[in-house]
């Protein structure tokens, strides 16, 4: 049989409840009745019962546990339920981690790319989804990933083209009366 022990984590729990098809979403204590009403929902349904739980335990450190259980039957009658209560705080903490790593990588590569697209709207004259579509068939006709593209083109453009002081010129006009427009 599987028990919630109300010893085993302090404070508040967000829990994910989800049962016969239905996904609830409520806040409680574990003290309470997060777990005995995850265990409720199992001995009415025929369905089994997959739960998350982020808790606090008694060292102030959360913790993400799943619950896993089906009911149990005592001549077609529920009595109980059984199944398993796993602390997943490590997976969880992990995923947490790459996915924050994978932003990061986004942010990074996002970067470059619109530093390239910028570029490229300056020399040609043209806005910025034209740029990302030629960067993206250069991309696909050279087998280049667009990033590595793109980090190309800032790298080499600095040293391989260079403004007129007449476009210096225009650019600080531009960039010294920018605060004067109406546009926001």
């Amino acid at each position: 049989m599987l028990h919630p022990d109300p010893s085993a984590a302090t404070g508040g729990c967000d829990e994910n409840v989800s049962a016969a098809g239905s996904l609830e979403r409520a806040t409680a204590t574990l003290a309470g009745t997060d777990v005995r009403t995850a265990l409720d929902l199992v001995r009415e349904s025929p369905s089994p019962l997959a739960s998350r739980h982020t808790v606090t335990d008694a060292s102030g450190r959360h913790r993400h546990l799943l619950v896993i259980a089906e009911r149990v039957l005592d001549a077609d009658r529920a009595v109980g339920a059984s199944g398993q209560m796993v602390d997943v705080s490590g997976v969880f903490d992990d995923a947490v981690g790459s996915l924050d790593t994978q932003v990061n990588e986004f942010v990074e590569n996002r970067s470059v790319i619109e530093q390239a697209k910028g570029m490229m709207m300056l020399a040609y004259s043209f806005g910025d989804q034209h740029a990302y579509d030629v960067l993206a068939w250069r991309s696909q006709h050279t087998n280049t990933k667009v990033r590595a593209l793109a980090a190309a083109v800032v790298r080499e453009v600095p040293s391989a083209v260079s403004l007129t002081d007449a476009d210096r010129s225009a650019f600080d006009h531009i960039l010294l009366s920018a605060h004067e427009t109406d546009d926001e």
